[in-house]
This record gives structure tokens, sequence and C-alpha cells, in this order.
């Protein structure tokens, strides 16, 4: 049974996984020190046991979809925490409007742990990225731009995923390339910078498990100058 767990050692920056078509996604949570929680890529299969269990610490205030792609649950969670907002990067708001989600724009957004937002550049799916500072290193939180899926699901999805080449371990998936980007040569200018300024040493993947690695950057941007 899913559980969540803490995100490099930090109590409050809470993350599950949960199933989806054949293998798993995964939803992140920042609970902040007044009791407001923002959940990152909202799972539709998350249990009802899990979002019981937060409620421990708090209220959840803001959804973040991690692309237009992932915005099944977003309805799910709002059911259940109505007052909530939903944030999505600017290309995404309108395919997500689309769905019948009403995303707002995250420009002026407090969130909670001092994060802040990262918009790349050069994407078609409109992925919006969160930043923050843990004990471990800097954290990024992520949608599809990378997977991290320890093990191939021995079923038609896992063979799809082999296929693609978005498993086993770090990875960009071909499906990236298909109707992820928009501007590869955009896109890589940007990672680099970002990863430049930023040095990740925590991801926290859409798909598969946390990494934690002081040269985190240094792959990413290996992967990404092989891949694209």
């Amino acid at each position: 049974m899913a559980e969540w767990e803490t995100v490099a050692g930090e109590p409050l920056v809470l993350s599950a996984q949960y199933p989806v078509r054949g293998w798993s996604s995964r939803t992140t949570a920042l609970c902040g020190p007044t009791g407001e929680i923002l959940v990152y890529n909202p799972g539709a299969t998350v249990t009802p046991e899990l979002r019981r269990k937060l409620r421990a610490h708090g209220q959840v205030t803001l959804l973040v979809a991690a692309n237009h792609f992932h915005h099944l649950g977003v309805a799910v969670w709002l059911r259940e925490f109505p007052d909530a907002l939903v944030l999505a990067s600017t290309l995404a708001i309108p395919r997500l409007r689309a769905h019948g989600v009403e995303a707002s724009g995250y420009e002026g957004i407090e969130l909670p742990w001092g994060a802040h937002f990262l918009e790349p550049a050069g994407m078609a799916n409109g992925e919006l990225w969160l930043s923050l500072a843990t004990r471990a290193g800097r954290c990024w939180l992520i949608g599809d731009a990378f997977f991290n899926v320890a093990r191939t699901p021995r079923n038609p999805a896992g063979a799809m995923l082999w296929l693609t080449g978005t498993t086993p371990g770090l990875r960009i998936g071909a499906t990236l390339r298909w109707v992820g980007l928009r501007d590869p040569r955009v896109y890589r200018e940007w990672l680099n910078e970002a990863l430049t300024a930023e040095q990740p040493e925590v991801l926290v993947p859409a798909h598969g498990d946390l990494l934690r690695d002081p040269h985190l950057a240094s792959r990413l941007a290996k992967l990404a100058a092989a891949r694209l």
C-alpha cells in the first residue's frame, strides 16, 4: 500500500506514488508552517486514506498541474478541497480549461517553503516545475521532462515504456521529443542555464523514484545533450 514518504529528510515535504494505467505517477505535498499545503501533480488515484493523512498537516490551498496532460486528478482533489486554487503554466492554462479545469497563473502566489516556480522554455506540454531548498540541497519537482522508473513494469505499459526509452533508470523518454517539446534547442539552452544557476541535488519526478545525487545537475545536462 502506498504511503507518504519524506523528501530529502524534510518531514513537511511528502511524496507518494499512485497507480496509473499499468505503471505509476507521483504526488508531492509541501506543508507550510501555518497549515497551508501545496499539492504538486495531484493524482486521481491517490487513496482517500492518504488524503486524510495529509489533513493532519493542515488544509490544501494550492493544486499545481505539472503539465496539461496531468489534469485528471484535479477534479478529485477539488471535491475534497473545494477552496483550493489550481495553478498551471501559461501554456497549459488554455488546454486545461478546455478539459474543464479552471486553472490560473502563478504570478504573485506565495509558496510554502520559500519555493518558486520554473517554467521551461521551448516545451509544448506546458511543464511547470517547483524548486525549493532542502537540507539535502536544492530540490526540483518536475513533470514529464525526466523519468526515474527503476524497474520496467512487466505488462503492456512496461513494454511501451521500454520501447520509448522511458525506463529503466534516469531517462528522457522519446514521448518528450514527440509531444512534449516545441523547440528542443530552446529547451536545452533554458535547461542548461537553470541547472547552472540552481545546481539541484534532489529530483522528484512525476514518474519514478526520488533521486538524490550531488552530481545531479551534471547528469541531467548530459542526458539532455544526448537525448535531445
